[in-house]
């Protein structure tokens, strides 16, 4: 499965991958998400994610890795639940472009490839 989302930054690509770099100011960006530490390229932190009616919360670490002249950041996060025994991890990339219909701006394209979570109460 991939989970692909497109939004507009309303600033310059190059002052939009200024900030993308700072990754403490990045995550209170994504809804559930908190990041409690911040070490060089690797982090801590916690999401919580509704999907219908059912709810989870994970803590987990991850890193980034970032390519400047593409604009380009990849992520590697994995995490266990909270208040059970389910594991997910997923990868994460983010890009940033200038759109042609709104100079002065930057396109931010996210692809997401989760891998299914997993629990004890639904392995198998």
């Amino acid at each position: 499965m991939q989970l692909d989302h497109s939004f507009t930054v309303p600033a310059n690509p190059d002052d939009a991958w200024k900030l993308f770099l700072d990754l403490g100011r990045v995550a209170p960006c994504m809804p559930g998400a908190v990041l409690d530490t911040l070490d060089g390229d690797s982090f801590t932190g916690r999401v919580k994610v509704k999907v219908g009616a059912v709810r989870m919360s994970y803590r987990g670490e991850g890193t980034v890795s970032r390519d400047g002249s593409a604009r380009s950041m990849h992520l590697d996060v994995s995490g266990s639940e909270t208040r059970g025994a389910g594991t997910a991890s997923a990868t994460v990339t983010a890009t940033l472009t200038a759109p042609r219909l709104a100079p002065g701006c930057a396109c931010a394209r996210t692809s997401t490839s989760p891998a299914v979570p997993r629990s004890s109460a639904g392995a198998s």
